[in-house]
């Protein structure tokens, strides 16, 4: 049953925290539409039986880069969800789904302005991803543009539930910052601000999942016409997908770290107010040592980052002389 009692409230300053890394998105994509590579198309190589197969591999590892995306935003979803009713009054819920849905319908424009300026079959070239998978339909005897229409349905409703989980991951993580309405003694503030950091924590931990798959499935469908190509051509094509990724992956690091570095920040500065915690406390030395290592906090923001320069990494061993 929802929370019918506001006892807790943000304030304006918590919630505009959010807008930094929401505003990153699309001046990331900005910059993609702008700077973005829009040249012809490389001419594709004979379909062989060998790339059939490989295709059917492809779009299996779309297929399931999706699936695990949806089920990402389906948990992120059901978290959101549960926080609204368990953590939350009316009047604050209100508060957040406001933000939230201006956020949504943001984004929403952000989706269609992006697809207007370069279509998704066109990113890597004008007509590229077309022109494959019509060559695609055809060797399995699909009917012109089918392949084409059910990828970008699958495209799309990849990219809406990204632009979704991300708007309430970022939402999540900055309703850390509540205030108690209530005045809570010592013992009551420190356990209030250490569930505000577990919460945080699970935010966080939401985005780099969320980011990564994300990218599992934009590595999927970019590599996924390789096959059509010659050995010259697709490596050439490989530094490009492999520097559109880099700079997704580069982009969701610095999303987390906008909205958790300050949240984390403002409860570490909000906990230091208190009298020194002692050993005898329910929590004492999670709460002194926090609730992950400095190291696995910086792992965390970057690994959107990392995974994004993972296949370059591997595209670099693999040209390696071997002895």
């Amino acid at each position: 049953m929802a929370k019918k009692i506001d006892d807790t409230r943000m304030s304006w300053t918590a919630t505009l925290l959010a807008l930094p890394s929401i505003g990153v998105f699309f001046f990331a994509d900005m910059l993609g539409y702008g700077l973005a590579w829009q040249g012809a198309a490389p001419d594709f190589a004979k379909l062989t039986p060998a790339a059939i197969r490989l295709d059917a591999s492809g779009r299996l590892l779309i297929i399931a880069a999706a699936l695990l995306g949806f089920g990402i935003f389906y948990l992120i979803v059901l978290r959101f969800l549960a926080d609204l009713r368990d953590e939350f009054g009316p009047k604050t819920r209100r508060w957040l789904l406001g933000w939230y849905t201006g956020g949504v319908l943001l984004g929403g424009l952000w989706v269609w302005f992006g697809w207007m300026q370069i279509p998704v079959q066109d990113q890597l070239g004008k007509g590229f991803l077309r022109d494959a998978l019509a060559q695609f339909g055809a060797a399995s005897g699909a009917a012109p543009g089918t392949l084409l229409d059910n990828f970008l349905l699958l495209w799309i409703g990849n990219r809406f539930a990204l632009m979704l989980a991300a708007g309430i991951v970022v939402t999540g993580g900055v309703s850390a910052l509540v205030d108690p309405i209530a005045r809570l003694d010592v013992a009551e503030t420190r356990a209030f601000l250490f569930h505000q950091r577990r919460r945080l924590r699970t935010y966080v931990n939401a985005a780099a999942t969320l980011l990564v798959v994300g990218l599992l499935f934009q590595i999927a469908w970019m590599r996924w016409p390789l096959v059509l190509l010659d050995s010259g051509t697709a490596a050439m094509l490989v530094r490009q997908i492999d520097a559109s990724v880099a700079l997704t992956g580069v982009t969701g690091s610095v999303v987390i770290a906008l909205f958790a570095v300050p949240a984390s920040t403002i409860l570490a500065a909000r906990a230091a107010a208190l009298p020194p915690v002692t050993d005898d406390e329910p929590n004492a030395r999670l709460f002194d040592a926090g609730l992950l290592s400095s190291v696995s906090k910086i792992l965390v923001v970057l690994a959107p980052t990392l995974a994004g320069l993972a296949p370059s990494v591997i595209d670099i061993i693999g040209r390696l002389p071997t002895t």
